[in-house]
This record gives C-alpha cells, sequence and structure tokens, in this order.
C-alpha cells in the first residue's frame, strides 16, 4: 500500500502505520453485507478472491432458492423474482452479521463459516420455500 491510500493513517508523530480495522460509520446499515466486503477489500482485509469466492457462495444459495422456487422445474425466473430472492438472501445475512460486535468479525465469519447454513438458520433456505410470487424471511 502506498501511504496515503485507504489502510494508512497518520498518527500524532506523523508516523504512519496500516490500519486494518474498518470503520463503521463507513458501513451502509440497509445494504450491511454489500457494504461490509467493499470496505474489507477497499482496507486490504479481504483480498479480490476472498470477495469473489463470498459472492459465490450467495449465488449458490441464490440458484438453490431459485430452484425451489420453481419446485424444480426451471432454473430461471424473472428478474424482479430473482433480485427479491437475493434482497432476503442479504437481508438474513446482514441481519447476523449487525449481531456481531464488530464489522472485522463479521467479515472473520464471512471468511471462514459456512454462508448457506447462516441462511438456513435464518430461515433463507429450507422446506418452506414460500409459493410463487411470494419471497420472505
Amino acid at each position: 500500500m502506498i501511504p496515503g491510500d485507504a489502510g494508512y493513517s497518520a498518527s500524532d508523530d506523523q508516523s504512519l502505520t496500516c490500519s486494518n480495522d474498518i470503520n463503521p460509520s463507513r458501513l451502509d446499515k440497509h445494504q450491511y453485507t454489500l457494504s461490509l466486503l467493499n470496505e474489507a477489500q477497499r482496507i486490504g482485509l479481504l483480498s479480490n478472491q476472498e470477495v469473489y469466492s463470498i459472492q459465490y457462495r450467495l449465488m449458490v444459495i441464490l440458484g438453490d432458492l431459485i430452484w425451489r422456487y420453481t419446485q424444480g422445474e426451471s432454473s430461471s425466473v424473472a428478474t424482479d423474482t430473482a433480485e427479491s430472492i437475493l434482497t432476503s438472501i442479504l437481508y438474513a445475512v446482514d441481519t447476523y452479521l449487525l449481531n456481531l460486535e464488530h464489522p472485522n468479525q463479521a467479515i472473520t465469519y464471512l471468511k471462514t463459516s459456512d454462508v448457506v447454513k447462516l441462511c438456513e438458520k435464518r430461515g433463507g433456505t429450507g422446506q418452506s420455500m414460500p409459493r410463487r410470487g411470494k419471497v420472505t424471511l
């Protein structure tokens, strides 16, 4: 990193120090997971590959829910339906991550835990998949 870039700050004695703590004021509570991923990548807590891996796991959940939504008849749905399902997934993840003490804990959770199991615990992927036209968590 270059001094002056994100992740560096000047202390009182003007020496540069690396800061890998996420600043909570830079996070959007209404899009917590997405803003958390962006901020963690910006300050170097997550690599591009790690962000891709987390996003991929979320897309696997989306694919599973679309399959359940169509009762296995199709892997495609209207764009607004897919967006609604993805919004529900992110809401479930946001709700869990917002309850952790610090955003850095949320990053650790996303890097090391099974997001699918989190969504199952939060009601995002289960036998009670809503009927067509109604997506809720």
